[in-house]
C-alpha cells in the first residue's frame, strides 16, 4: 500500500505545499497524493485516497434494504467487484458485502440475474478472507455466514475450494490457543485476540455450510425416496409444458435463500430419526461434502478446537459450532469412521474428547452444549431410531411384506435383477470402533453419572431431553456382548424404572401446576415442549430396561415387540419393589391353619393331625372335622400393612349421634 509520508513543518511557500503539509500529517498519504486529493486530479494512481471514506459512507447506507436494493440493480455491486484490493480497502469492502448480506432480499438480487455475482462475490470473499487485516478477515466471514443460506453461493463456495481454506485457517486457530504461551512473546495479547475471534466467527461459518448442505441433502433424498415409489407406480410421463415450468421454479429457487436456522435443521434431523427409506438412502448413497470433509481431517480440526475452546471468551461459539458440524458429519458413514479414527495421544481419542465436554458443560448448566456433544456421542455408537431394529425385521420378513407394511427391504428385485438396498452388517461395523473408545474412556460411568444423577441439575425440557439421549446412547452401547453384561450387573433396569416412575409423578405435578396458564402453547419451556421430552424419554428408557433387565435381548427385538414387552418388566419390577418394602403381620394361628390346609390337600394327613395335637388349637379341631365345610369355606387373607404401621386392634364403635333437631324428631314422632 501507499507509504506514510514524513510531516513537513512549512510556514511559508505555494498553497500546494501548505495544502500537503497539513494532510500529510493526518492522512499519511505521499505528498502527491494529497496534492491531487485536494486539487480534484485524483484517479490517475492506483488507489485513490478517497475510496476508503467512500467506501465506509456507502457500508453505512447499505443497512437501509431501499437504498442496497438500488445500490445493486444500478451497478454498484459491480464496481464492487472491481475496485483494486490492498490494505486501504480491504476493510471497506468487506463492510459493504456483510451489509448486502445481511438483508436477504439484497443479496437474493446480488445473486440472481441479470446481476448475478455469486461467483465473483465468493472468490472476493475468500480472497480477503485470507489478507491481513483482522477486521476485514472477519466480516468476510460474516459475509460468507450469511451468503451461504443461497443454493448457488453454496455452489461457488465449494468450487472456490472455500472447505479447504476454513479448515486451514481454523486448523491454524486451533494451534494458536494451544500453543499460546510461546506465541505470546512473539505477538501482542490484542492481536492474539482477535486471531481467536476471527477463527470464533470461521466456525460459524463452517456451521452455517454444513447445515445449508445438509438441508439440500436429506430434502433430495426425500425427493428421491418418493420418487422410486411413483416410477413404480406408473411410467415417467411425456415432457410438457407443466414440467418445463417445473424445471424453471428449479432454477429460480438456486438463487433464492432456503432456511438454515435452528429449527429448520431439528426438523430435518427429526426426517433421519424417523423416516427408515431416508435413513437407510442417508447410509448408503455417497455425499461428496463429508467425504471431503473427512479426507481433510475435518473432524480432528473441529476436536481440536473442543479440547482448547472450552472456557476461553474469545472462543465462545467454537465450542458449540464444533459440535454442530460434528452432529451433522457423524450421520454418514465415512464422517463417523473418521470422526471415531481420530486419536491425538494414545489414550485421547474422540470419546474421551466428547465425554470430557459433557462433563464439564453438564457441571456448568450449559444444556446447548451438553445436547449437542450428546448427540454426536448417539451418532457415534447407535443408528437413527428408524433403523434401530431393522435388522430383525428384514431378516424375519420378506421383501414383498415387507413392502406392504412400510418397511425397509434388504435386496430389490427389477428386470430379474437382484441388488443390495442396505447392508445392516456393514452399518454395525461403523459403530464398533466408537463403542471401543467409549468403553475405555469410562463413557459407561459418565453416562450413568448424568442419566441418575447430573441431569437433575438441568432446567426442562433439557433434563429429559438428555435423560433420553444417555438411554439412546447406552441402548447402542449394550450392542456390544461386554458392555451388555456390565449393565445388567449394575441392575440399571431397576434403577431406571424408579427414574421413570419419578419423573411419571413430577410430570403429573408440572401438568396440575400447568393447566391454568394456557398461553404457554410453544417454545423450548412450554407444556407441550417438556410433555414431548417426556414420552421421549420415556420411550427410550423402557428400550433400555427391555435390552437390560434380562427379559429380551435387543438384536431379535422389534421396535413393536419392545414396546409391548415393556409393561410386563415395568410391573414385575414394581411388584417386586413393593413387596420387598412391604411388612406382613398375620397372627400365629392363622398361620397355622394355613400349614394345616396344605398339609391336608397335599394327602400329608399324619403330619397334618400332628399338627393339630401338638397345636393344641380347638377351632383347628374342629375345622378337621368338617371337611366339607372346610373346602367351601372362604380362604384366609393375610393382612398387609403397607405403611409399615402397627395393626390397629377392634374397637366397638358406638352408633352415631342423632343429627336430627328437635323439630325433626317431633315430626316423626320422636
Amino acid at each position: 500500500g501507499p507509504h506514510r509520508a514524513a510531516t513537513v513543518k512549512t510556514t511559508s511557500g505555494t498553497p500546494e505545499d501548505n495544502v500537503a503539509a497539513s494532510t500529510t500529517s493526518t492522512e499519511g498519504w505521499p505528498t502527491e497524493f494529497a496534492v491531487d486529493r485536494v486539487f480534484g486530479q485524483s484517479g490517475h494512481f492506483h488507489a485513490d485516497p478517497q475510496l476508503p471514506e467512500a467506501l465506509g459512507v456507502v457500508s453505512a447506507f447499505l443497512a437501509h434494504r431501499k437504498f442496497a436494493v438500488t445500490f445493486i440493480e444500478s451497478g454498484g455491486a459491480k464496481m464492487l467487484m472491481n475496485i483494486p484490493r490492498g490494505p486501504m480497502t480491504y476493510f471497506g469492502l468487506t463492510r459493504c458485502m456483510f451489509g448486502i448480506a445481511s438483508i436477504t432480499t439484497a443479496l437474493e438480487r446480488l445473486m440472481a440475474p441479470p446481476v448475478n455475482l455469486a461467483r465473483k462475490s465468493v472468490k472476493m470473499a475468500l480472497e480477503l478472507l485470507d489478507c491481513a487485516n483482522e477486521f476485514a478477515r472477519r466480516h468476510a466471514a460474516l459475509y460468507l455466514t450469511f451468503a451461504v443460506q443461497i443454493p448457488i453461493v453454496v455452489v461457488a463456495f465449494d468450487a472456490e475450494a472455500g472447505l479447504k481454506l476454513v479448515l486451514r485457517i481454523l486448523r491454524t486457530t486451533a494451534f494458536f490457543v494451544s500453543d499460546e504461551d510461546h506465541l505470546l512473546r512473539r505477538m501482542s495479547l490484542y492481536d492474539h485476540a482477535l486471531v481467536k475471534e476471527t477463527g470464533d466467527h470461521l466456525s460459524l461459518l463452517l456451521r452455517q455450510y454444513m447445515r445449508a448442505h445438509f438441508t439440500q441433502h436429506i430434502k433430495a433424498l426425500e425427493e428421491k425416496v418418493a420418487g422410486k415409489s411413483k416410477k413404480n407406480a406408473s411410467a415417467a410421463p411425456p415432457p410438457t409444458p407443466m414440467n418445463d415450468a417445473s424445471k424453471l421454479s428449479q432454477r429460480r429457487a438456486m438463487f433464492q435463500a432456503i432456511d438454515i436456522g435452528q429449527d429448520a435443521t431439528e426438523r430435518m434431523f427429526s426426517v433421519v430419526h424417523r423416516n427408515r427409506r431416508v435413513a437407510a438412502a442417508l447410509q448408503t448413497k455417497p455425499w461428496l461434502v463429508v467425504e471431503a470433509f473427512a479426507a481433510q481431517n475435518g473432524p480432528k480440526v473441529m476436536l481440536d478446537l473442543l479440547q482448547v475452546a472450552p472456557g476461553d471468551k474469545n472462543l465462545r461459539e467454537c465450542v458449540i459450532g464444533s459440535l454442530s458440524v460434528l452432529k451433522i458429519v457423524t450421520l454418514h458413514p465415512s464422517g463417523r469412521v473418521a470422526t471415531s479414527a481420530a486419536q491425538f495421544r494414545e489414550w485421547c481419542t474422540s470419546a474421551y474428547v466428547l465425554i470430557d465436554i459433557i462433563e464439564s458443560a453438564a457441571k456448568y448448566v450449559d444444556t446447548d452444549a451438553v445436547l449437542d456433544a450428546l448427540k454426536v456421542l448417539c451418532n457415534l455408537v447407535a443408528p437413527p431410531p428408524a433403523l434401530s431394529n431393522m435388522d430383525t425385521l428384514a431378516s424375519n420378513s420378506n421383501v414383498k411384506d415387507s413392502n406392504k407394511l412400510g418397511k425397509l427391504p434388504r435386496a430389490q428385485s427389477v428386470d430379474g435383477k437382484t441388488f443390495s438396498v442396505f447392508d445392516y452388517h456393514r452399518m454395525e461395523e461403523t459403530f464398533a470402533p466408537a463403542r471401543k473408545h467409549v468403553q475405555e474412556a469410562r463413557g459407561v460411568k459418565s453416562l450413568l453419572n448424568l442419566l441418575f444423577k447430573t441431569s437433575k441439575t438441568l432446567p426442562q425440557p433439557a433434563r429429559d431431553i438428555t435423560r433420553a439421549l444417555c438411554c439412546r446412547t447406552l441402548l447402542g452401547l449394550s450392542r456390544d456382548a461386554a458392555i451388555s453384561h456390565t449393565l445388567q450387573t449394575l441392575q440399571i433396569a431397576r434403577h431406571l424404572s424408579e427414574l421413570v416412575r419419578e419423573t411419571g409423578k413430577s410430570q403429573a405435578l408440572m401438568d396440575m401446576d400447568t393447566n391454568g396458564n394456557s398461553k404457554r402453547e410453544g417454545g423450548l419451556g412450554s407444556a407441550a415442549a417438556v410433555e414431548a421430552a417426556a414420552s421421549e424419554f420415556h420411550r427410550c428408557a423402557v428400550d433400555l430396561i427391555v435390552a437390560t433387565a434380562g427379559f429380551a435381548n435387543v438384536k431379535t427385538t422389534t421396535p413393536a415387540i419392545a414396546s409391548e414387552a415393556a409393561a410386563p418388566p415395568l410391573a414385575k419390577l414394581e411388584r417386586h419393589l413393593i413387596a420387598a418394602a412391604t411388612k406382613v403381620r398375620y397372627p400365629h394361628e392363622e398361620l397355622l391353619q394355613v400349614i394345616h390346609e396344605h398339609l391336608v390337600s397335599a394327602g400329608l394327613s399324619q403330619t397334618a393331625t400332628s399338627l393339630l395335637n401338638e397345636a393344641r388349637l380347638d377351632r383347628l379341631n374342629s375345622a378337621h372335622s368338617g371337611n366339607a365345610s372346610r373346602f367351601n369355606s372362604p380362604a384366609v387373607r393375610l393382612k398387609l400393612n403397607f405403611k409399615n404401621k402397627a395393626a390397629p386392634s377392634k374397637l366397638y364403635r358406638r352408633a352415631p349421634r342423632s343429627r336430627m333437631t328437635g323439630a325433626a324428631r317431633g315430626m316423626i314422632g320422636n
